[in-house]
């Protein structure tokens, strides 16, 4: 079986690159900007989602991370962010994922985590292209630093 992306992260994010084997996603939510990255890999052994960070193979899990780094700074950058969160959880949708997001003051959670507070406002179209367009131009103007 070959990697199958959860359709809870397909139904709620957008494609935007995949770099080294790993998915970055744009979550379609418009209250946050708000990456998800997920490693497009299966266990070897069953073909099963990886679920747990410390199950990725260790070159996926430096990309991983390499990349985390690159879009939580350039992230900050671009939305002027108060705060950058990283999170993996996992509690809902078992698939590996990590969570980047561009948290601010005057967001409607702040300062408590996102998750659980409210529901999710889905992106505009126009607002949608603006961002994963400008994911897509960072990605290519830094993929020879990740």
């Amino acid at each position: 079986m070959a990697f199958a992306l959860d359709q809870r992260l397909e139904g709620d994010s957008h494609l935007a690159v995949t770099h080294n084997q790993i998915q970055v996603r744009l979550a379609d939510d418009s209250r946050y900007f708000w990456v998800i990255l997920v490693p497009a890999i299966t266990h070897g052994h069953n073909n099963s989602s990886v679920s747990e960070i410390h199950d990725l193979p260790t070159p996926v899990a430096a990309d991983l991370w390499s990349l985390s780094i690159q879009i939580s700074k350039w992230l900050r950058g671009h939305t002027q962010a108060d705060k950058i969160n990283v999170a993996a959880l996992g509690n809902v949708v078992s698939q590996f994922h990590l969570h980047v997001v561009a948290r601010h003051r005057s967001d409607p959670a702040w300062p408590a985590p996102i998750w659980g507070q409210g529901t999710m406002e889905p992106l505009e179209q126009t607002e949608r292209d603006r961002r994963l367009t400008a994911l897509q131009l960072w990605y290519k103007q830094s993929s020879g630093m990740i």
